[in-house]
């Protein structure tokens, strides 16, 4: 078997996956493109190896063509212990050139930011919006002269149902976050759904109206009907539901005024839990008025 390099001429970058094989695999590239090869698989060279695993690291050079290594970055991607959502992304210049560049460029999400080389490595922090930390989000490195690093991924490993925007707030690092049309939609079913479960959701809506119908006619609508001033008057369909309200259901009310919180007692268990899940509600809610508020490019 050997070695067999696609190219194009007028840049010398490496087109396509290297192939293994008998026999020239293109026999008809473009007319701007040429192979290179072959080289066999028992006598190949460690650079024509290298440059079939990572053909983005060289190109194509002279007369004859040669391959020929190019500066190139690799990339590391460590997630914070203490800060969730936070990764320390570090490009590393590798085989650098005689003068080497200043600045490396790391693209994430399609969304490029700077950062300076120094000591041949260059240093980034960003965040991850909670509401896409599970999304495999790419990071690549590159600069000037140099050859763009393989694909690193940051985040979780589930693909984005929102678009990705990098933006940098007025006080800490670049963040990745929803933009778009639907990204609002996007951040308050992110932020609903950190409430409780649906489960609990549901419980906490059945508690609810039982209060509510326990003060409105228990208390509110005989207050009414016996009021001194013009009392409240029902019609006979109206007389019959209210009726049938108070022999089937109200005796049927789990949580009432009289059971929910008793003086001198503790919390009935399905009242704490609609207390609990209401408060992170609220909480809820206001991280998410605060992230439309602060977050550009949101739709």
């Amino acid at each position: 078997m050997n070695y067999w390099f696609e190219y194009d001429t007028s840049t010398g970058q490496i087109q396509n996956q290297p192939m293994l094989a008998e026999t020239n695999p293109w026999t008809n590239p473009p007319t701007t493109w040429s192979v290179l090869g072959s080289f066999n698989q028992d006598t190949a060279t460690s650079l024509e190896i290298m440059a079939y695993t990572y053909p983005e690291r060289f190109l194509v050079e002279g007369s004859p063509a040669v391959l020929v290594e190019q500066p190139y970055f690799t990339v590391t991607a460590v997630t914070s212990t203490t800060v969730a959502g936070q990764w320390t992304l570090t490009a590393t210049l590798n085989n650098p050139p005689s003068t080497p560049p200043t600045e490396a460029t790391f693209t994430i999400a399609g969304q490029t930011e700077t950062a300076t080389i120094t000591n041949s490595q260059a240093t980034l922090t960003v965040d991850i919006h909670p509401s896409v930390a599970n999304v495999a989000i790419s990071v690549t490195a590159s600069a000037t002269g140099c050859a763009t690093s393989r694909t690193s991924t940051i985040g979780g490993t589930q693909a984005a149902s929102t678009s990705l925007q990098v933006y940098t707030p007025t006080s800490g690092n670049p963040t990745i976050a929803p933009t778009g049309a639907g990204s609002k939609s996007f951040l308050d079913g992110y932020f609903a759904g950190q409430t409780a479960s649906i489960q609990s959701l549901l419980a906490d809506i059945v508690t609810i109206i039982d209060l509510m119908l326990d003060v409105q006619f228990k208390k509110f609508m005989p207050a009414l009907q016996s009021a001194i001033y013009t009392p409240v008057t029902l019609d006979a369909d109206e007389t019959s539901a209210l009726s049938d309200i108070q022999a089937n259901l109200l005796p049927k009310l789990y949580t009432t005024l009289k059971n929910a919180y008793p003086s001198g007692g503790t919390q009935q268990r399905q009242y704490s839990h609609f207390v609990t899940d209401h408060a992170g509600t609220y909480t809820n809610r206001q991280d998410y008025d605060n992230d439309v508020a602060t977050t550009p490019n949101l739709a």
